[in-house]
């Protein structure tokens, strides 16, 4: 199991993926769903999903923000992932509920990231948080486990608290695998019951 600086050291042993984490237009970024919360939000990404046979690793990096950029200041995420062979679906070949998983992460980590920018920027308070409503997938080919895909994200279009998202799931040849096309609704933190934020 690895995460932040183990996650890192998987990735920069593969050349393609060192590429990706040392382009000097993109910075590294938490990726906050895989941390264990006392809440039990998230625990499908930090526990369930955080083995040597799921995702045994997982790395967030961001475009660096631009002010002038629209429709927010954070155009890109790019999420590395290690599948393993314990998420099949056919032989070898991840489960597509999987690959629908992955991309609402990485597009939920990509406007989370935007939402936390904006805010110390003092652009944006009003929504603390985004929840998907819809997603659809399509399936190009297939996924091979286990094996590193990269999950690439753009948010295509920002109106009020709705916000449109496109992802891919690559290979290292930048085949496309995968696509997501997402709409999220800004809202503002849930409070779990009994608790005060």
């Amino acid at each position: 199991m690895s995460y932040g600086s183990a996650a890192l050291a998987h990735f920069k042993q593969i050349p393609w993926c060192d590429a990706i984490l040392t382009d000097p237009g993109y910075c590294i970024i938490p990726t906050p769903s895989r941390e264990v919360k006392f809440t039990g939000e998230d625990s499908f990404f930090s526990e369930t999903l955080q083995t040597n046979r799921t995702i045994q690793a997982l790395l967030s990096v961001c475009s660096k923000p631009d002010m002038s950029t629209s429709p927010l200041p954070i155009r890109e995420v790019r999420m590395l992932v290690a599948i393993g062979d314990a998420l099949n679906g056919h032989v070898n070949t991840a489960h597509g509920g999987l690959l629908g998983c992955l991309l609402d992460e990485a597009m939920g980590t990509h406007l989370g990231v935007n939402i936390e920018f904006m805010s110390r920027k003092e652009v944006a308070k009003k929504l603390t948080s985004t929840m998907t409503a819809y997603l659809n997938v399509s399936y190009k080919r297939p996924v091979p486990t286990p094996g590193v895909v990269l999950v690439r994200t753009k948010i295509v279009k920002s109106e009020g608290r709705k916000r449109w998202v496109k992802g891919t799931i690559e290979d290292e040849q930048g085949n496309v695998l995968t696509i997501g096309e997402a709409l999220f609704l800004g809202i503002k933190k849930i409070e779990a019951p009994g608790m005060k934020l």
